[in-house]
């Protein structure tokens, strides 16, 4: 009978289901003597790549490939030439050219700027040498409504402290503002809605959570209790606003384990649950909140597996596991996901692209649920944004710049229950992040939109 009773235990603790996935294809490059993995891409309307990483062996450099259509490699590059060198984003500017940062050493100190302008074609169109400065690493990047970007980072003054800098289309700097103490270090950021970053700071029994703009004013700054012990936190931004929360953690009295926390704007808790199997070295490495109905899907070491998707509360719909180590997820459609990572030997830093039915998986589809997504997304130079409704209501559709200002309202009346399109076109706009903002009745969402051209 206690057999029995285990047995069946057992069984509830255990994921919902296991997918069966197949590989498309996969697009990689790999160098002879070096571990080499890919940490993030973009996709291009054109169904092209750009990806970057690094390969490995005494020390790190910083790598850059670009794919056609096809998968054929158009051009790769590595960067720095010294001991270590790694590529924190890269981001699409004005004139198809790409601002690659990150962090790399110098003669003489450790962790200068890595900041390298790329045309097209992959050659370099600038370089910024910051070996004498203390600006001293680069974390995160996003386009600016100018084509320019918005980038920060860490500088030296003697500890670390973070940085905001702003970039002008041509990838000149054009601001760089100081954050004072405390605010030291993200472990890791995304833009909200509001155009401001977000940033986890975790401590050993507490997370930091601070918002700040792009002048370098901190908006927001608070503590997240009830854990310990916490590291590997990653923060995104929810598409109906507020933010999702991962972090690897022990709550007091209990075992470490992967959490999964929703938090509004000011960074509240709406809830909070335990997404693993006790195991202190699982970690997640990226989350997409899948824009066709908000549901989770998850990369990195969870339930013995490295992939999962997530029901919208965070129950475990299912897991799967693929001959590759993902690292980033770069793009999703109801039929295929395209990871970032690092290939069976090590050796290849890849891209793969599975074919898995994201629409279908898990999830009867309730008429009176609220959706709110866009297609293709990034695009050039229109996309579709898909709304439902779950009642007749008077319902506002508008377009944002990243710095708040109304680009165009799409509608603005009422709207029958269900599903509605819009068409926003971005022909005459510059290439960068813009928002789609609902309301309707007591609902309301927001929806990043990315203008590449």
């Amino acid at each position: 009978m206690k057999t029995l009773l285990a047995f069946l235990l057992s069984l509830m603790l255990l994921p919902a289901a296991f997918a069966q996935l197949d590989t498309v294809w996969t697009r990689g490059i790999s160098y002879p003597g070096f571990e080499s993995v890919f940490t993030g891409a973009i996709a291009f309307q054109d169904g092209g790549y750009l990806a970057w990483g690094s390969r490995t062996a005494l020390f790190s450099d910083a790598i850059v490939a670009r794919f056609d259509a096809s998968g054929d490699t158009l051009w790769t590059r590595v960067l720095g030439d010294l001991e270590d060198d790694v590529v924190g984003t890269v981001v699409p500017i004005a004139e198809n050219r790409y601002l690659v940062c990150g962090t790399t050493d110098t003669p003489g100190r450790q962790n200068a700027l890595l900041y390298v302008v790329l045309n097209a074609d992959g050659t370099t169109y600038s370089q910024l040498d910051f070996g004498g400065d203390d600006l001293n690493g680069a974390v995160a990047a996003e386009q600016s409504s100018d084509s320019g970007a918005v980038m920060i980072g860490h500088w030296l003054d003697p500890g670390s402290r973070l940085f905001v800098m702003g970039i002008a289309p041509n990838g000149s700097i054009l601001a760089v503002h100081r954050l004072p103490d405390p605010y030291t270090y993200f472990d890791d950021f995304d833009i909200s809605y509001e155009g401001d970053w977000v940033g986890a700071i975790s401590e050993w029994d507490s997370l930091h959570f601070v918002r700040v703009n792009q002048a370098g004013q901190v908006m927001l700054s608070r503590y997240l209790h009830g854990w310990n012990e916490i590291r590997y936190p990653l923060i995104r931004t929810h598409l109906n606003g507020g933010f999702l929360l991962a972090l690897n953690a022990r709550r007091f009295g209990g075992t470490n384990d992967v959490y999964l926390s929703r938090l509004t704007e000011d960074g509240d808790t709406i809830w909070s649950r335990s997404v693993g199997d006790h195991d202190p070295s699982q970690r997640i490495e990226d989350i997409l909140i899948l824009p066709l109905d908000g549901r989770i899907l998850l990369c990195g070491a969870i339930f013995g597996h490295n992939l999962a998707l997530l029901e919208t509360n965070g129950d475990t719909l299912w897991t799967a596991s693929i001959n590759y180590a993902p690292r980033a997820i770069v793009s999703a459609t109801p039929q295929n996901v395209v990871f970032a990572g690092q290939g069976p030997t090590r050796a290849e830093a890849c891209l793969v692209n599975l074919s898995l039915e994201l629409g279908a998986v898990g999830r009867n589809v309730v008429q009176s649920s609220w959706r709110l997504s866009s297609y293709p997304n990034p695009f050039n130079p229109a996309t579709t944004i898909s709304l439902t409704i779950p009642q007749t209501a008077h319902t506002v559709v508008t377009v944002f710049d990243i710095m708040g200002r109304e680009v165009q309202t799409l509608h603005d009346g009422v709207l029958e229950r269900g599903e509605h399109q819009f068409m926003f076109d971005g022909g005459t706009l510059r290439s960068g992040l813009y928002f789609a903002r609902v309301t309707s009745g007591s609902f309301g969402g927001t929806q990043k939109l990315l203008l590449l051209k």
